[in-house]
């Protein structure tokens, strides 16, 4: 558990870093990764037609903060490579710290997965759109998810 809580601590850090310098990788990125073009005959499962023809600008800034986050991770890895041998208090259960450290670690990939979804979500074409709309799991995860849905709504779509 010591060790995916620095993981955990450094992955909040990692998201809040992401979101002050999202805007500053978003210019690179359009001249690295290509966008589909949206017409007013795209369909979009999670946002209606308006909205997915100006879901460029929203699809870079999400690439951008992930291209961050996927940084700021490796840091944390890194940094917790150092800090492996941690104890921040003795394990009196190894249930619960086998446990917590499981929950944890779940929370992270669970809203890394989200974030990816919602990422996909944005990219204009049919295949992908079918798929997300098919998929339980992810309209659950993209629509449903609390806080963190809106969250990502009002970073990647309203202030991009």
């Amino acid at each position: 558990m010591k060790l995916q809580g620095v993981y955990t601590v450094g992955y909040i850090i990692s998201f809040f870093i992401a979101r002050l310098l999202a805007g500053v990788f978003r210019p690179l990125l359009e001249l690295w990764i290509p966008y589909p073009s949206a017409t007013p005959d795209s369909k979009f499962v999670f946002f209606t037609n308006s909205v997915g023809v100006t879901l460029d600008s929203a699809f870079y800034y999400a690439a951008a903060f992930m291209f961050v986050l996927a940084l700021c991770w490796i840091v944390v890895h890194l940094i917790a490579l150092t800090v492996n041998d941690l104890q921040f208090a003795p394990a009196s259960d190894e249930t619960v710290n086998w446990l917590a450290g499981g929950v944890m670690n779940f929370l992270c990939g669970y809203v890394f997965m989200t974030m990816l979804l919602y990422l996909v979500a944005f990219i204009p074409v049919d295949g992908i759109q079918t798929m997300l709309g098919n998929s339980h799991m992810a309209v659950l995860m993209v629509r449903y998810t609390p806080i963190l849905s809106q969250l990502l709504a009002n970073w990647w779509i309203v202030n991009a």
